[in-house]
């Protein structure tokens, strides 16, 4: 099994997934900035907090079962997800961080490869992206995955839902998992359909 996020940023999403498979407490060792601010609610994380050492527990995955991907267009951001990644003290031949367009990047998985691929990305925000540029953006990712029928477990994370939905190529729809706030953002968790 592989995880790849297109656009990893900083590596949040391949790096939680690993320690996550790795039965890493990856919520109970670590203080978040959000845990001092007067809207958490401590009874409500405690209990999150709870359910995920729980489910770190009953996972039967180990580290060699598991390929890592993240990738991002700017090499800043790659650089960063790699910092984060050696604070771990894991083994690097698990993850690897490749800068470059997520079509580019893309066309380095082969068909085989994809059987066992879980995509997931936390797609850029109108907040972060220049909103003229998100539509072309999100059209790409779109087509990118009308072209490439292979991929089949793909998830975005999305503040921009209808947007996903506008620039989806006929036979694919996104379809709503979950909703919740990302930093104050209202977002979904989309999973892409071929229908």
């Amino acid at each position: 099994m592989s995880v790849w996020d297109p656009f990893a940023g900083t590596g949040t999403f391949p790096i939680e997934a690993l320690l996550h498979t790795m039965g890493s407490n990856f919520v109970a060792d670590r203080n978040f900035a959000f845990e001092m601010w007067p809207s958490n609610n401590e009874f409500l994380y405690q209990q999150y907090k709870q359910a995920a050492i729980n489910s770190s527990r009953s996972l039967h995955l180990t580290n060699e079962q598991i390929f890592y991907l993240g990738s991002d267009i700017d090499n800043k951001m790659i650089e960063y997800a790699n910092e984060n990644f050696l604070t771990l003290n894991y083994p690097t031949e698990q993850v690897e961080f490749m800068q470059g367009d997520f079509s580019t990047i893309a066309k380095t998985i082969s068909v085989n490869d994809c059987k066992n691929l879980l995509v997931i990305s936390n797609l850029p925000y109108d907040k972060r992206e220049n909103v003229e540029n998100l539509p072309k953006l999100l059209t790409k990712f779109n087509y990118l995955f009308s072209q490439r029928k292979e991929f089949k477990n793909v998830f975005a994370l999305t503040s921009t839902p209808i947007l996903l939905h506008k620039t989806a190529f006929n036979k694919l729809k996104w379809i709503k998992i979950l909703e919740f706030r990302n930093g104050g953002l209202p977002v979904q968790l989309m999973r892409l359909l071929r229908i």
